[in-house]
């Protein structure tokens, strides 16, 4: 692929990073070795190099649990990656997702140097490359108001802890496009899901998708800013005024 027909494909995305990742695409794709991007990838970049046919042989780390993934060249990723828990010694209020972000990028690490940032039992966890481990280790003592106690394991040693955690709930939608499927995730009304479809809100497997009447399908994953991310299951059958009872994930 030239480098003008790939960068086309990211229209809304920054150029010079669009340059950077086509460089080492072309750099490593017959090379034979491992070697990984040098930021976190979103959604809406991973997904299109991994279906562009001249890069189907990179593989992403970490796990499809993961939304921030690095493009690496081989699946030999050993221990690039690293998970940094982040425990609060005292609160009144725990910190929330945008408080452990917060103390990491205030240490000089910019958002595209970070993975997923989640919390589990009050308890922050990041993923970051392994060569800044240590120094977050030894750097982050505070988020939000709240010490914390601060430590990293190689992430390939959290396989448990990173796995998502999902509710199975049901609903009923009179079909499954997607306006209707979100106004049901979201537990509004269509047209408040019609806003936040054109507003760029909704993420269809985590590409934005404004698209309100296109069919969703088993698998498929729906995020939606401000509501969650569910991830669609079975349609288990019909209600008797012709509705679908369908069968979803809730991820927590």
């Amino acid at each position: 692929m030239d480098k003008q027909s790939f960068l086309a494909a990211f229209p809304d995305e920054d150029t010079y990073r669009l340059a950077k990742l086509y460089e080492f695409l072309e750099r490593m794709k017959d090379a034979g070795w491992f070697d990984h991007t040098d930021e976190f990838l979103t959604p809406n970049i991973w997904t299109k190099v991994i279906g562009m046919k001249d890069y189907r042989n990179f593989v992403l780390h970490p796990s499809d649990s993961m939304e921030r993934r690095l493009i690496c060249s081989t699946d030999e990723v050993g221990d690039t990656l690293a998970l940094i828990r982040m425990e609060p010694s005292s609160f009144d209020k725990p910190p929330v997702h945008r408080d452990y972000l917060g103390a990491i990028m205030a240490l000089g690490l910019s958002r595209d140097r970070i993975g997923d940032v989640f919390i589990r039992d009050d308890i922050g966890y990041a993923v970051v490359l392994k060569e800044n481990a240590d120094f977050l280790a030894n750097s982050l003592v505070s988020a939000g108001r709240c010490a914390i106690r601060t430590t990293w394991t190689p992430l390939r040693n959290s396989d448990t802890l990173v796995s998502p955690k999902m509710e199975e709930r049901t609903g009923i939608v009179a079909s499954l496009r997607l306006d209707g499927v979100v106004a049901m995730l979201a537990g509004t009304s269509r047209t408040k899901a019609l806003e936040s479809i054109s507003r760029g809100q909704v993420l269809l497997n985590y590409s934005e998708e404004k698209e309100k009447s296109c069919e969703v399908k088993e698998g498929d994953t729906i995020t939606i800013r401000g509501k969650g991310k569910f991830k669609m299951g079975l349609i288990s059958g019909e209600t008797q005024k012709g509705n679908l009872r369908i069968t979803y994930f809730r991820f927590v």
